[in-house]
């Protein structure tokens, strides 16, 4: 486990890394979540929150524990206050690293509004996280689809293994959470949500939270949830889904971008050739380094 070099306080939160640039490229996410959820939810107290910010994956294991997934590149330990991530720069990333770090402050976050009793299911969890971080995209929206398609949707219970699952199953397990999260919103608002994570707080079962707090049956919500996702992620829905083009749209703008560049730097590449062959007396001494014909083994 590498040596931290630098250690810096933002608040009650401490950050801990090999290199105060990784501390400064970091606090600023999670000064931009906390804010953002302070809004909308509530404060909570920062007090004890230590950010380990790890030079590579041996340092990141080392903090994690060695049956931390392969496809992870950050954890969030709620009870310790504590999250590790990789250095900005380490690693595959599934997402831009703001979100990442915005992810992993959001589950501090939820543990904290709800209180130490709340035993809050895996899919409340890590929807609320990715709502909070913004993971959302077509990507994601062509993920849900093909599992509702297919009739591969993952009911709620089996979200809870996802540390278990391999990278694509995690992948689908995350998105449905962020579908099941945003349905729970869109039917019961924000204050449906404090709602049901104070109930969870006094040490209720998720079954008897949503009795309690929204009037509702967990079984009922589940089959809702399924009967919404099905009808909302499939051909015709994507068609008419406004949100769609718009992300096709800017999708072509880049790929037409990309190739306009590639054909500027065409043209003054031949522009270049053109130039070295009028300064050449002798035109059958040019050689163009793009012409195969010219290589001799």
């Amino acid at each position: 486990m590498a040596a931290h070099g630098a250690e810096l306080r933002d608040g009650e939160i401490t950050y801990r890394a090999e290199r105060e640039e990784w501390i400064r490229a970091t606090a600023p996410h999670i000064r931009a979540a906390r804010e953002r959820l302070f809004f909308y939810f509530g404060p909570v107290a920062d007090s004890g929150i230590t950010v380990h910010i790890a030079a590579d994956r041996d340092e990141f294991l080392a903090l994690t524990g060695p049956a931390f997934p392969d496809w992870g590149v950050a954890a969030a330990v709620p009870r310790l206050g504590r999250i590790v991530l990789m250095a900005p720069g380490a690693g595959t990333w599934p997402v831009p690293y703001a979100q990442v770090v915005q992810h992993e402050y959001a589950h501090i976050y939820l543990h904290r509004l709800a209180g130490p009793d709340a035993r809050i299911p895996r899919w409340l969890d890590e929807g609320f996280a990715m709502h909070t971080a913004f993971e959302w995209g077509i990507g994601r929206y062509m993920r849900l689809a093909r599992a509702a398609w297919a009739g591969q949707l993952l009911s709620l219970r089996e979200l809870e293994g996802v540390n278990r699952f391999g990278s694509e199953k995690a992948a689908l397990a995350y998105t449905q959470s962020f579908a099941a999260y945003q349905f729970l919103e869109d039917q019961f608002g924000r204050e449906g949500v404090r709602e049901l994570l104070r109930a969870l707080g006094r040490g209720l079962s998720i079954d008897q939270a949503f009795h309690r707090a929204l009037g509702s049956g967990y079984p009922d919500f589940q089959a809702s949830l399924v009967t919404e996702l099905e009808k909302r992620y499939n051909i015709m829905s994507l068609i008419t889904d406004a949100g769609f083009w718009w992300a096709l749209l800017a999708l072509l703008i880049v790929v037409v971008w990309l190739l306009k560049k590639r054909r500027a730097r065409e043209i003054e590449r031949r522009w270049r050739i053109e130039d070295r062959i009028q300064g050449e007396p002798n035109f059958n001494e040019y050689v163009d380094p793009d012409d195969d014909e010219s290589w001799r083994a």
